[in-house]
């Protein structure tokens, strides 16, 4: 059976460290090279000293954002029509919300800020790690690939948007043979299951995607603060976490080489 890496979300919300542990799969020891996506402008601030590494393989990728005449033109219908009407639209300014299948184009041939060619991500072996940082821009890629600047989706709409990005997560957590990390965002929701009980779940499109999105990966970290000090869970019971190579526990260290050499163990065997 052909060996494939480890498949890692990482999750918390804004401030704990998440993009910042990214430094980490960098560390000499374990001598992996890494392309990453990133959705947001967080590198260019967090990781402004790695960004020239000769391993770090990055691009940055924003989300769709309506130009000033499209977000006049949503205003003018938000003040005129009624919510049902606004459901009915078609999507608005589509031509410029593809976004999502340019992530998918940089999978396929992935190349790099600097114009590092890396190719195909899916032939990349385990020296590889492949980033996304974060799944919040893929979730806005995916809801305007569908709708654009739409301001109202429809139940379709939304149903279209959330299969399309969970085909996405579960290829890449499937198909890829190198290591993968997502980092993600949480909300809150009431586990009717448990009694109403308020939860963590990755935030994504809806509410039934969210606790399931995570189910082809290895590890479903949880990042957190406290004080001026950043940790890693694997056993909050606030969420539904998974650890197939790290220990159970709240206060784990905020690094990927524990992991990684974890997870090489393992397959040493």
């Amino acid at each position: 059976m052909e060996r494939h890496g480890v498949k890692v979300f990482l999750c918390g919300p804004q401030g704990v460290g998440k993009t910042y542990s990214l430094r980490t799969l960098l560390d000499p020891s374990l001598d992996l090279k890494v392309a990453a996506v990133f959705t947001e402008p967080s590198p260019q601030n967090v990781l402004r000293e790695y960004l020239n590494h000769e391993r770090f393989y990055w691009t940055y990728l924003p989300p769709y954002a309506p130009d000033w005449s499209t977000l006049i033109d949503v205003g003018k219908k938000l003040n005129l029509l009624t919510p049902a009407d606004l459901q009915k639209m078609k999507g608005v300014d589509q031509a410029s919300s593809t976004q999502l299948l340019d992530f998918l184009k940089l999978c396929n041939d992935f190349v790099d800020a600097k114009g590092r060619r890396v190719g195909d991500i899916s032939q990349l072996g385990t020296d590889w790690v492949f980033v996304v940082d974060s799944l919040t821009g893929l979730n806005r890629m995916a809801r305007a690939l569908v709708v654009g600047a739409k301001p109202v989706l429809s139940q379709p709409d939304w149903g279209v948007a959330m299969d399309n990005l969970q085909r996405i997560i579960d290829t890449l957590a499937v198909a890829l043979k190198c290591h993968l990390v997502i980092t993600a965002h949480i909300e809150y929701v009431l586990d009717e299951m448990a009694g109403n009980v308020a939860k963590f779940v990755i935030h994504t499109l809806g509410r039934k995607l969210g606790p399931v999105l995570g189910v082809n990966f290895d590890e479903i970290i949880l990042a957190r603060r406290e004080g001026d000090k950043f940790f890693w869970s694997t056993a909050d019971p606030k969420m539904d976490l998974r650890s197939s190579h790290l220990p159970l526990s709240n206060n784990l260290q905020p690094s990927f080489v524990t992991l990684i050499q974890a997870w090489r163990g393992a397959n040493a065997r």
